[in-house]
């Protein structure tokens, strides 16, 4: 983990309002937690923690991009327009999760293309054993 202002320093933790990583010269405790600049002006006027979500929220995105690649697995007749499907909700999920450092699924979302990715390569290989089987007769 790297400091966001001081790329080349190691981060020492996450600001409590923002969940971005920062090295310790720019982390200020307030109230017992740690934030940056920014974060630290809303926690001193709130005198509360700033946090507005939590890191446990999963991105809905991500979520739904997973069922979407689990869906396209098991229902092989609709894996060609599923997994396509998947891979779009999937890419816009970790657009999300680059927006809002505080939601999880980054995996979640990685996952999904790579399922998708699997389930639209398998029906390829399927279509084109198919059609040179079906161009032998």
């Amino acid at each position: 983990m790297q400091c966001k202002n001081h790329p080349q320093l190691t981060a020492k933790d996450r600001c409590a309002g923002c969940a971005e990583t920062f090295c310790e010269n720019c982390l200020v405790t307030v109230h017992g937690r740690s934030y940056c600049g920014a974060c630290k002006v809303m926690a001193l006027r709130s005198r509360g923690p700033a946090v507005v979500e939590t890191r446990t929220r999963v991105c809905p995105e991500a979520r739904e991009a997973l069922v979407l690649a689990v869906v396209a697995t098991f229902c092989c007749c609709w894996a060609p327009f599923v997994a396509p499907w998947a891979i779009v909700k999937a890419y816009k999920a970790k657009q999300v999760l680059s927006e809002r450092p505080q939601l999880m699924g980054k995996t979640m979302a990685t996952i999904a293309m790579v399922i998708a990715g699997v389930e639209l390569v398998v029906c390829a290989t399927l279509l084109l054993v198919f059609l040179v089987g079906y161009a032998r007769q």
